[in-house]
């Protein structure tokens, strides 16, 4: 029997419900997605229901039987994904159908509005169920959701975005990597002009709003890649600049129809990016619309984002690792298990409250088997291969175990954060700190490190074994005037600081 090299994951009595007479269509989709992997990609592909009780025993796995125990879903997911070891897991259905898990938000309070990360993270971790972010630092699995649209049954939407991704061409780097669409909030144009300087060698496309936005022509939106540093709401079909206190549009669902190519990748780091809500009309939340018009792949947030104004971190990393790895030639999923690895790696073994949040609310929307830049790994004697088909690399195998190892190491690796009380008065070389930035100091948390075992013993001889964060929050008038200070201390001595914006 051939191995299963993806398993597409989604639930039976769900779909019933919400598309009825129109279920049947929707399966044939689905079922179009195993017939191309095998006919285009060569890969042996699983429609699995997760509430089909008969198939999942016969898969050696526990239905779920309650649509809302999260429990469940991860633990179903784990059965499958140990049973069958495959290289590829697609989720595919929005959160009615299948539901992310909900992390809880460390920063939640006085500092972050968001008391949980609703994230597909999880999935990616053989790490039982848990709402504990830090359970969830050491991602093995290649993992993406094909999302149809929140609470809203169109058919048609999910033929076309299942027949884009099908349609998803394996082009040059160059395709991805010398033109691109960048929009930027004015106010983070030294942040952004990193960011794209990191993935794409320059920053010379890159628009600001102001006082460009929220309309573009086809000849700015036609580039395949694009990379978005904007703010974002909750239930929002709109991005935001901005300049001092005055937050135009910069990029709305609507001005999107008719000029996204097929084969385009976004990267977006705003707050909310990918958030999956119930539209309440036509308009289609910027994810949907994305899809709907012919991208096959976007990274976003579900809840509120961070980065600093002026440099690079959290949400700009996470879309810059990305999109590097995707054009270097590694399919959209594997570029985001690689982008939480690198992630993890630079930002470890301490990782912070916003890294943590990073990590988990950060979502790859697309099918991950899907490789839109042509791998330079592939072996001679297949790439020269009359006929060859580019997705069947024998080397995929070498890198799963490679992958695998390298997540599963970083479980020794990263140490856990404990949330402690409220800072109250802080200590004089912290007020130093805070001074200059202009954050008062009665309004923060403190974060207590506690080394896993291996990095215990390590630190025992080196005395490193009083290590924290204090979290210093300042919010305005405006829902996106929000900033936050993150101190870091080893016994005492402070070690690092950094300013964050809300996105």
């Amino acid at each position: 029997m051939a191995k299963t090299n993806k398993l597409i994951v989604t639930m039976k009595s769900a779909l019933q419900d919400k598309y009825k007479n129109d279920f049947n269509f929707v399966e044939d989709q689905l079922k179009q997605i195993i017939s191309n992997d095998k006919m285009q990609r060569g890969l042996t592909t699983l429609l699995i229901y997760l509430d089909d009780a008969t198939q999942m025993k016969s898969l050696g796995a526990k239905p779920v039987t309650t649509k809302t125990s999260l429990s469940q879903y991860k633990a179903s997911i784990d059965q499958l994904c140990n049973s069958q070891m495959p290289d590829y897991l697609m989720i595919f259905g929005a959160i009615d159908i299948v539901p992310h898990q909900r992390l809880i938000n460390p920063l939640f309070g006085a500092d972050d509005d968001d008391r949980y990360a609703p994230s597909d993270l999880p999935y990616a971790c053989d790490a039982a169920y848990s709402t504990d972010i830090s359970k969830f630092i050491a991602p093995t699995r290649v993992v993406g959701r094909l999302a149809d649209i929140n609470g809203k049954a169109d058919k048609l939407y999910v033929q076309t975005v299942i027949r884009n991704s099908i349609k998803a061409k394996t082009l040059s780097a160059d395709a991805y990597g010398k033109n691109y669409f960048g929009i930027t909030a004015k106010v983070w144009n030294g942040s952004t002009t990193k960011s794209l300087n990191s993935v794409f060698g320059n920053h010379t496309q890159l628009l600001t709003v102001p006082t460009n936005g929220p309309t573009y022509t086809a000849a700015q939106l036609n580039a395949l890649s694009h990379f978005i540093n904007c703010h974002g709401s909750p239930a929002d079909p709109t991005y935001y600049g901005q300049q001092g206190s005055s937050y135009p549009k910069a990029l709305e669902s609507t001005s999107l129809s008719g000029k996204i190519l097929p084969n385009t990748i976004v990267a977006a780091e705003c707050c909310y990016g990918a958030q999956l809500y119930k539209p309440s009309g036509s308009i289609l939340p910027i994810v949907n619309t994305y899809f709907r018009e012919g991208a096959i792949a976007m990274v976003g947030s579900s809840t509120i984002a961070y980065g600093p104004a002026d440099d690079n971190d959290q949400a700009d990393y996470i879309c810059q690792y990305f999109f590097n790895y995707l054009i270097g030639g590694a399919s959209i999923g594997r570029a985001m298990l690689e982008a939480r690895h690198k992630y993890i790696l630079n930002h470890g073994p301490d990782l912070s409250p916003t890294d943590l949040k990073t990590i988990a609310q950060f979502n790859l929307m697309g099918d991950p088997s899907v490789s839109p830049v042509q791998s330079n790994k592939l072996m001679p004697s297949m790439s020269k291969a009359k006929g060859a088909i580019p997705h069947t690399d024998n080397s995929r195998i070498e890198r799963r175990k490679f992958l695998i190892s390298k997540g599963n190491s970083l479980k020794s690796y990263v140490n856990t954060l404990k949330k402690g009380n409220k800072s109250g008065r802080v200590a004089k070389h912290i007020e130093e700190v805070l001074e200059p930035l202009k954050m008062k100091s009665n309004n923060g948390h403190v974060f207590h490190i506690k080394e896993n075992k291996t990095n215990a013993k390590l630190f025992q001889k080196t005395a490193m074994n009083e290590a924290k964060f204090h979290v210093f929050s300042e919010k305005g008038k405006h829902v996106h005037e929000h900033r936050l200070v993150t101190i870091k201390e080893i016994n005492g001595v402070v070690v690092h600081v950094k300013e964050y914006v809300r996105r």
